[in-house]
């Protein structure tokens, strides 16, 4: 046999286009009134970050409330990590308890817009009572500090409702897509071993009706460890429900005290479990713990969009992406901001157009003014096409940020959108779709 060709680990004839050299000064007015402002600022943080770490992160640490100070910023054993060692914390009290005895107490913590067009405002005032309800509901049922809690729910407030109640009484929640088949549950639970799901009857997509508990139920045959289901009437279909295990939200909400202290947590409990998509073998679920998650997350949110008390952010992902929990719910909470809630991809407004609607999504960065904003990779990725099909639009109040692996041609086109930017559709076709269920 002849001698296999060694090949240098070294080489490549992958041509990167992900190195981006290009600086964009920012106008004096917005870098005078930034967290960062100047390259320099960044650079003198950045370099304390690496050379006196501690002394970094107990900064930013210290602007969250411990029930508990840590007695070491961090435990490195490659490749594990503890932060924030000894330490008890709470990530749901960051996001509301601190909120409510300051001037934030009635402003707008999430504004929701749903597909059919329906519009809720929760402060936080509101958001905090309806989370500590939710957690009694869930003590209620049994639900302690350290159970596994499954939900399987569309774009909604009760989905970060339920997120932030686990979190107030520790029990690590692991969200599925919305979108996912019933397979997938089946493999996050039986991972999980979780004890409860919180779902609902359906959710809307794209024009139709996503049938969840449907799903559930199917899921549960092969699921012994669930005891209990939580559901959320969205809309209105007709559900077989099983006495004894499943429950209509609102009516365990009805009889639930609207008083739960939130529980302090060392700072490695587990906050929740988030898998892969199973697109190349079985899911794998990774944990965040409590204490890293919610220093990590409350800094990056603030300083990568400059976050203001005056601001109106938007995340377009799915809360039930890693994206979602960080930036649509636990950083812009901590941060005491207003977090828009609803999701955008380049279908959503096919659908949107065919019903007349076409400019509905971008015209809510109008109608909230001053937009920060986070795209999602399929949003992202669907930029330009989206851009293409909608009209007469100004996004020139937004400041807008991308997540994932794009091009810098994207993030480029999305940071330098004109104040005025119109154009008449379509000038090509929709892009094929992302092949997930739903």
């Amino acid at each position: 046999m002849a001698d296999k060709a060694v090949i240098d680990p070294q080489s490549t004839n992958i041509d990167s286009i992900l190195h981006e050299q290009r600086k964009f000064e920012c106008p004096p007015e917005f870098a005078e009134r930034a967290h960062i402002k100047s390259l320099a600022d960044y650079e003198r943080l950045y370099n304390e970050s690496v050379d006196d770490p501690d002394k970094f992160w107990s900064r930013v640490a210290n602007e969250l409330h411990w029930f508990k100070k840590w007695d070491k910023v961090l435990e490195w054993n490659c490749p594990w990590a503890k932060w924030f060692v000894g330490g008890e914390i709470n990530l749901s009290y960051n996001c509301l308890d601190r909120h409510v005895t300051t001037h934030r107490k009635n402003k707008a913590a999430i504004i929701w817009e749903s597909e059919p067009g329906e519009i809720r405002v929760l402060t936080y005032q509101q958001l905090h009572r309806e989370v500590q309800k939710f957690a009694n509901v869930l003590k209620g049922l049994g639900v302690k500090k350290g159970d596994r809690v499954a939900i399987y729910m569309g774009m909604t407030p009760e989905l970060a409702i339920a997120m932030l109640a686990c979190a107030r009484i520790g029990a690590p929640h692991t969200v599925v897509f919305g979108g996912f088949s019933s397979n997938a549950l089946i493999d996050r639970i039986h991972d999980s071993q979780a004890s409860t799901v919180i779902t609902q009857d359906g959710s809307y997509r794209r024009g139709g009706e996503v049938k969840l508990f449907p799903a559930v139920e199917d899921a549960l045959k092969s699921c012994p460890s669930v005891k209990h289901v939580v559901i959320y009437k969205r809309t209105g279909t007709p559900i077989n429900m099983q006495a004894g295990r499943d429950h209509w939200w609102h009516e365990l909400m009805a009889k639930a005290s609207d008083v739960c202290p939130a529980e302090p947590l060392d700072s490695e409990h587990p906050l929740y479990i988030l898998y892969t998509s199973g697109t190349t073998g079985k899911p794998k679920g990774v944990v965040h713990t409590t204490g890293g998650y919610s220093v990590g997350t409350y800094l990056t949110t603030k300083w990568v969009f400059d976050l203001k008390d005056e601001d109106t952010y938007w995340c377009t992902a799915d809360i039930g992406w890693v994206t979602g929990h960080s930036y649509i719910v636990y950083g812009p909470l901590q941060n005491g901001a207003t977090s828009l809630l609803f999701a955008i991809d380049a279908r959503t407004l096919d659908y949107l157009r065919a019903t007349g609607r076409s400019g509905a999504h971008i015209d809510r960065v109008q109608r909230y003014a001053k937009a920060q904003g986070l795209w999602g990779p399929v949003a992202a990725s669907d930029a330009t096409a989206v851009f293409d099909r909608v009209v007469d639009f100004d996004l020139g109040s937004a400041e807008p940020a991308m997540a994932g692996p794009h091009r810098p041609e994207q993030r480029v086109s999305l940071a330098a959108v004109p104040s005025s930017f119109r154009r008449s559709y379509p000038t090509r076709p929709p892009p094929a779709g992302d092949g997930r269920v739903g």
